[in-house]
C-alpha cells in the first residue's frame, strides 16, 4: 500500500485552509481504508480453503474498488501530490495503472477459485459422497452377513 506522508498546502488564504482540511480527511479516510484492506488480505494469506478463501476475495475486491476510486477521485492522492509534491505526478500515475491491474489479478483468481470449486472440488466432493455410500452399504451387507450368521446357523442345528 501506499502512504503519503507530505504536509498538506500551507497556504494562509481561506481556499488553502479548506483544501488543507478536504486533504487531511481523504488521508485519513485512505489509511482507514488500507487498515481494512491488510486485515482482509491478512485474511486471505491465513487460509488454503477454497470456500473461505473466496468470499475474502470478493470482501477485498469491494474494498479496493472503493479505496481505489477514492484515491483516483479529484481530492484523492492527485490533490495531495500536486500540491505538495508535484513531481510525484508520474509515480502516481503508475500506482493508478497498478490499480486497474491488482483489480484484473484478482478477477482472475477469483474466476479460477470458482472454476476449482465447481469443478475439480465439486468432482472430489461427490466421489467421497459416492464413496461414503458405498462403505455405509458395505458395513451394512457386513452387517446383514454377520446377523445371519450369529441368529440364523446358530437356531438352524435344532
Amino acid at each position: 500500500m501506499t502512504y503519503i506522508r507530505s504536509k498538506p498546502e500551507s497556504r494562509g488564504d481561506a481556499a488553502g485552509l479548506a483544501a488543507s482540511a478536504v486533504t487531511m480527511a481523504t488521508r485519513r479516510e485512505i489509511a482507514r481504508e488500507h487498515r481494512q484492506i491488510r486485515a482482509v488480505v491478512a485474511e486471505i494469506e491465513a487460509t488454503a480453503d477454497l470456500e473461505v478463501l473466496l468470499p475474502r476475495l470478493g470482501e477485498l475486491r469491494e474494498l479496493l474498488e472503493v479505496h481505489f476510486a477514492r484515491e483516483e477521485a479529484p481530492d484523492g492522492l492527485h490533490q495531495v501530490v500536486d500540491g505538495t509534491a508535484p513531481r510525484l505526478a508520474t509515480s502516481v500515475q503508475a500506482l493508478f495503472a497498478e490499480h486497474r491491474e491488482m483489480l484484473a489479478l484478482l478477477a482472475g483468481i477469483s474466476q479460477r477459485a470458482r472454476a476449482c470449486l465447481e469443478g475439480p472440488v465439486a468432482d472430489v466432493r461427490r466421489s467421497a459422497a459416492e464413496l461414503c455410500r458405498r462403505l455405509h452399504e458395505h458395513e451394512a451387507a457386513e452387517t446383514d452377513l454377520l446377523a445371519g450368521a450369529v441368529y440364523e446357523d446358530i437356531g438352524g442345528g435344532d
